[in-house]
């Protein structure tokens, strides 16, 4: 199996504190991988990092075997038309129609006729179940829809590799679920290298093939489902089973300030 991203030392620093420390991650092509980890643990820095709109005090990524921090703009261009991003917010253009936030991709970075583009632009909002959509705006869609609408975009140029930031974040378990059956459904179909970040367990226990596990900048576990739900380690039994150290949560400077209100 070829590799589709390969991480080495990655650091970095933001403000005097460590975000990252030496993060060393490889990724093969056709692989599902979750990041997990407490909310300001890194997880959303390393996808920026991945997709080159922050660079790290140190380190190298590789993508399909190029350093990206080396190669110049033109050619990691390139390699961005093979990557689709979906962002936590789904980043639609308010002043656009569903259409055109899904078209603007094909129009920016192809020579496609408009017939082709509409055509493919169609395709991809019915493979996300948003056919028929395409000329609301985005303030008339649910959250859900949103989301659903960020990924059609995110696969508009037909990518190797596929980002999604907290994709089933602000849903209800319902829609939450049907995001992460349209992630399988991608995997299954297009054979394609998945990475998603999230804090939610049971989405990451749905879709992931590998998981990766984020404390406080370092890599605590890498390895199959299967092999964290079983890992001993106590913090791990904590994130997994959402239980709060009450060691860091109710020691005394925490009561001093809750008394004092």
């Amino acid at each position: 199996m070829s590799e589709a991203i390969v991480i080495r030392d990655l650091v970095t620093h933001y403000e005097g504190r460590c975000i990252l420390n030496k993060i060393n991650l490889t990724i093969d092509s056709g692989e599902t991988v979750v990041i997990l980890g407490q909310s300001g643990c890194g997880k959303t820095t390393l996808l920026r990092h991945i997709i080159g709109l922050n660079k790290p005090t140190s380190g190298e990524i590789y993508i399909k075997g190029k350093n990206i921090f080396e190669i110049d703009s033109e050619e990691f261009d390139e390699i961005r038309k093979k990557i689709g991003v979906l962002f936590q917010s789904a980043a639609l253009f308010n002043s656009m129609l569903v259409e055109d936030n899904i078209a603007l991709p094909l129009r920016e970075h192809t020579k496609l006729d408009e017939s082709i583009i509409k055509i493919m632009t169609k395709m991809k909002l019915e493979m996300v179940g948003l056919s028929g959509f395409d000329h609301l705006m985005p303030s008339q869609l649910s959250s859900g829809m949103k989301k659903r609408a960020g990924l059609a975009r995110a696969l508009a140029m037909d990518p190797e590799i596929l980002l999604c930031d907290e994709p089933s974040a602000g849903l209800d378990p319902i829609i939450a679920a049907g995001i992460d059956n349209l992630i399988l459904q991608l995997h299954k179909t297009f054979k394609m290298t998945i990475i998603v970040v999230t804090h939610e367990i049971k989405s990451a226990f749905t879709i992931a093939n590998k998981l990766v596990l984020l404390y406080k900048g370092n890599i605590m576990f890498t390895g199959k489902p299967e092999e964290l739900k079983n890992n001993d380690n106590r913090y791990i039994q904590r994130f997994l089973g959402g239980i709060p150290d009450e060691e860091e949560y109710f020691k005394k400077p925490y009561i001093d300030t809750f008394m004092s209100d």
